[in-house]
């Protein structure tokens, strides 16, 4: 039922060729045809839309075999791919790497670092080393957990652009203040 309402409802804002939308899919969703029936409803509208898919652990879903078959099959009916917190839930480094090849955006979650134990240097290189894995693979990312200009602006003088988080309310490309200069390092 749903799924029935938001197609209806996503449908009249997609009539609008210029408009871009994520939709946010749990992992356990993708058990159910109801989902894939979206999707094939959908898919007229596939290039303007990317499907997130969720940091939660599906019990009944086998990682592996499970999340690349899903993104495989996404992939075949045209959408672009996302997975959403990269370093929290299900989503680790060998995951992604494994599923690379479907992958269009991934969304690294800087929520690990809020209880400030992790100096800066470490979240430096944690970061960086993202970020060159996207460049290698061709793949956008996004940082989440931007809660601040301060933090906006860091990431932006390492040219990292896409950007969400309390600060931001959505991704995009954060366009540079003066100001930014001023930011060499991540502090």
């Amino acid at each position: 039922m749903f799924w029935e309402w938001f197609t209806l409802e996503i449908k009249k804002v997609l009539t609008d060729k210029k408009v871009r939308v994520d939709i946010n899919i749990d992992p356990h969703q993708f058990l159910y045809q109801s989902t894939w029936d979206f999707l094939d409803k959908m898919v007229e509208y596939n290039q303007q839309i990317t499907i997130e898919i969720t940091e939660r652990v599906s019990q009944e879903l086998n990682l592996k075999k499970g999340l690349i078959d899903t993104v495989k099959h996404i992939k075949d009916l045209g959408y672009r791919v996302a997975l959403d917190d990269i370093s929290s839930g299900q989503y680790s480094f060998k995951v992604v790497q494994e599923n690379i090849k479907g992958i269009d955006r991934v969304k690294l979650s800087l929520l690990i670092f809020n209880d400030d134990s992790t100096d800066s240097k470490t979240k430096n290189f944690f970061i960086m080393s993202w970020v060159n894995f996207a460049k290698t693979n061709n793949v956008e990312l996004v940082i989440e957990g931007i809660e601040d200009d301060v933090a906006a602006k860091k990431m932006l003088c390492h040219n990292i652009k896409l950007q969400q988080g309390f600060f931001w309310q959505v991704p995009q490309d954060y366009i540079s203040p003066k100001e930014v200069h001023n930011f060499k390092e991540f502090e």
